[in-house]
């Protein structure tokens, strides 16, 4: 099972690779495309989820720099659009909100990466299932 909160470069290679496996038998052919919708509506409902986090963790990031902002003109220091901005990014908290922001963003791609990977593995096994039943049609 996939971690939404955690998906890293390694766990989408190794999906990749359990997914990306296409059966050249037509007998294999047919009970991988029976299992396709299973597997793609698993691996979806993992993309939903890191796209819930990545948009949960911007939203903080928002809410951190509008409020750190707001804190420092509440100590009645007046600040420029820019100056208010580089405020915000030199603080800490605002690094560390960004890193979680890429680090979800980097998640959530992985996860479309996977949905594609099915999304083109379906497509080569109803081509093969095809070909498969022209080659059978050639034999009669």
């Amino acid at each position: 099972m996939l971690d939404p909160e955690n998906i890293t470069q390694e766990t989408y290679e190794s999906a990749i690779r359990d997914v990306g496996q296409v059966a050249r038998d037509p007998h294999e052919v047919a009970n991988q495309l029976r299992e396709i919708s299973a597997l793609y509506g698993y691996y979806y409902g993992v993309m939903i989820k890191v796209k819930r986090l990545l948009d949960n963790s911007e939203d903080a990031l928002e809410n951190y720099k509008a409020s750190a902002r707001t804190a420092k003109r509440s100590e009645g220091v007046k600040l420029t659009a820019v100056a208010a901005e580089d405020y915000v990014q030199s603080l800490e908290l605002t690094g560390e909100l960004n890193n979680e922001v890429r680090r979800l963003k980097e998640s959530y791609g992985y996860a479309k990466g996977i949905c594609s990977t099915l999304e083109m593995k379906k497509d080569m096994l109803v081509q093969l299932s095809a070909n498969s039943r022209q080659e059978s049609k050639l034999y009669q």
